[in-house]
C-alpha cells in the first residue's frame, strides 16, 4: 500500500526494496545500452532469514560457476542519517564483515510435581537464577580492523565528548568508561562492540498445576568474526556457576572461515565516489553487521561481497524492520536506486 509518500509492506525495507532497486538497475542498465566491461548479475533467491540452506548455501555448493563474480553487492550495510533531519546523509556504512549467529540453549532439571506443594529444586526458578546472571554480564570490548575504521568515522563527525568516547573505547584505563556511555546511548553500537547475547524462546511445563522436570531458553548468540563459539561457553559456564541442574547445550561444529572483504578495491572506492556525488557530506566507512546476511557464504568461496542497505532511514523507520507498519519512503526507495545504479555502471562500464 502507498500512503502519504511511503510504501508500506512487509519486506518493503527487508529485503524487497533492496531487491527491486536491484531489478531496476539491471533493467537501467539494458535500456540504456552502456558498454559493460564486466558481466552484471542478478542473484534473487529465498530462506535468508533461515540460514540459507535452501537458498545461497545451495547455490555455491551446486552452481558457483554460475554467480561466481569478481565483487558481490548486497544487503548488510546502511545509511545513516541525521537524527534531526532524515535527509541529511551522515555516513554510508558498507559491511564488509559480519557477526557469527549460534543457538545456545539453557536446560535445567527439577523434581516434578503438583504445584500445590512447592519445590524448592524448581527447574523454572533453577534457569530463571542463570538468566538472571546472564542479563547482568557484559562481555568485554573487543574492536577488530573494520569496526575500528567505523567507530573512528563515526567519531569525525561527532561532537566531544562523544567524539571522545568513540575514539577511545578500548583505550586502556578509559576503554571501559568510553565504552559504557557509549553502549547505553546506542543498542546497535553496544552490539558492534562485542559478543552478545539475546534470549529468544523459553519453554517448560505441559499443564499450570504441574511442575515441570525439565524447562530450557534458548539463546541466540551473535559471535565477533574469529571468535570461537567453545570459548565463548566456557566464559558462559562461569558467568552462571557450577549448578547441575543447569546444562549448557549447543552445537559446536564450527562455522565457514570469512574473512572480511577488502576496502582498497574499484567497488569499494566506487561506493565512496558514489556517496560523495549524492550526499557531499556523508562519509563512507566500512561496517560490520549485528545480523548475519548470504554474504558470508559467499566470502567463504573467497568472493569479496559488500552489504548495503542503499536508502536513507531514520531510527524510526529502520526500527519498523520485521515489525509493524514496515515501510519505505518513495524518495529514499528512489535514491537507493540511483546509488546503486551508478556504484554498478562505475565498475561496470568499459573505458
Amino acid at each position: 500500500e502507498i500512503k502519504d509518500g511511503y510504501l508500506y509492506g512487509r519486506g518493503a525495507i527487508d529485503d524487497k526494496g533492496m531487491g527491486v532497486a536491484e531489478l531496476v538497475v539491471l533493467l537501467q542498465l539494458k535500456r540504456a545500452n552502456l558498454p559493460l566491461a564486466r558481466d552484471v548479475i542478478l542473484l534473487l533467491e529465498a530462506d535468508e532469514e533461515a540460514g540459507g540452506k535452501f537458498g545461497i548455501e545451495f547455490l555455491v555448493e551446486n552452481h558457483l560457476d554460475k554467480i561466481k563474480a569478481e565483487f558481490v553487492l548486497n544487503e548488510g550495510g546502511r545509511i545513516i542519517t541525521d537524527p534531526n533531519n532524515s535527509k541529511n546523509v551522515r555516513f554510508i556504512g558498507v559491511q564488509n564483515t559480519e557477526k557469527v549467529p549460534y543457538n545456545v540453549r539453557l536446560v535445567a532439571t527439577g523434581t516434578s510435581g503438583h504445584a500445590s506443594v512447592p519445590l524448592k529444586d524448581n527447574c523454572i526458578f533453577a534457569l530463571s537464577k542463570a538468566l538472571e546472571k546472564i542479563s547482568a554480564w557484559q562481555p568485554p570490548v573487543k574492536l577488530n580492523p573494520t569496526t575500528k575504521a567505523f567507530f573512528k568515522g563515526l567519531a569525525k563527525d561527532e561532537k566531544f565528548p562523544k567524539s571522545f568516547f568513540l575514539k577511545n573505547l578500548d583505550t586502556p584505563l578509559i576503554g571501559k568508561f568510553c565504552s559504557g556511555l557509549v553502549a547505553k546511548s546506542d543498542p546497535i553500537l553496544n552490539s558492534t562492540m562485542r559478543n552478545s547475547i539475546s534470549p529468544t524462546l523459553l519453554n517448560g511445563g505441559i499443564r499450570s498445576n504441574v511442575i515441570p522436570s525439565q524447562a530450557e531458553v534458548t539463546l541466540n548468540v551473535r559471535l565477533l568474526p574469529d571468535e570461537n563459539i567453545k570459548d565463548f561457553v566456557q566464559e558462559l559456564q562461569k558467568v552462571i556457576g557450577e549448578d547441575p541442574r543447569v546444562k549448557i547445550v549447543y552445537d559446536s561444529s564450527p562455522h565457514p572461515h570469512t574473512p572480511a572483504s577488502p576496502t582498497d578495491n574499484e567497488l569499494f572506492q566506487a561506493m565512496e565516489e558514489v556517496g560523495k556525488k549524492l550526499s557531499p557530506e556523508a562519509v563512507t566507512v566500512p561496517l560490520m553487521s549485528t545480523g548475519a546476511t548470504d554474504a558470508s557464504h559467499l566470502r567463504a568461496k573467497g568472493i569479496p561481497t559488500y552489504g548495503i542497505l542503499p536508502f536513507p532511514l531514520d531510527d524510526n523507520d529502520l526500527g519498523r524492520m520485521h515489525g509493524q507498519d514496515e515501510r519505505l519512503h518513495l524518495d529514499d526507495l528512489e535514491y537507493g536506486i540511483k546509488y546503486m545504479y551508478e556504484v554498478v555502471s562505475w565498475v561496470c562500464k568499459a573505458n
